[in-house]
């Protein structure tokens, strides 16, 4: 059971370092003027290859 809550806890940190992550990039690209779009496909492609 301890293990269970452990990779939930993991998981849940996972998927909110990544949604900070993305929001941060859009704002990023979002002010530069860059489609932001096209920024984030290749930050997750990116992120892909490292993991």
């Amino acid at each position: 059971m301890l293990l269970f809550i452990e990779q939930l806890l993991n998981g849940l940190q996972l998927g909110v370092m990544l949604f900070l992550m993305s929001a941060g990039l859009t704002l990023v690209f979002g002010i530069m003027r860059v489609l932001a779009t096209f920024g984030l496909i290749l930050f997750f492609n990116e992120l892909t290859c490292i993991i």
